[in-house]
């Protein structure tokens, strides 16, 4: 294991943990925000996953689907809100 992926991931694990504010709360990023930073993150999982840099590749997995809970979150409270 690179330390590369190391740095990364724990790099991951506290951007995780910061969003987990906006999913309980009421406040929430805007909706195209959300979206774009997904699109992102799911293309650098597969960037991560081609230099084999595993547990990087899942952080960013995670934090994508978090940020795609968010979309959600904030498209059934409305995008015009």
């Amino acid at each position: 294991m690179a330390w590369q992926d190391i740095v990364i991931s724990l790099g991951g694990v506290f951007f995780a943990v910061a969003l987990i504010p906006s999913l309980i709360g009421e406040d929430k990023p805007a909706f195209k925000t959300s979206i774009i930073t997904a699109s992102i993150l799911f293309i650098m999982v597969f960037t991560y996953a081609s230099l084999e840099l595993w547990l990087s590749a899942l952080m960013n997995a995670i934090m994508c689907v978090m940020w795609g809970i968010l979309a959600v979150q904030k498209y059934r409270i409305g995008v015009s809100k």
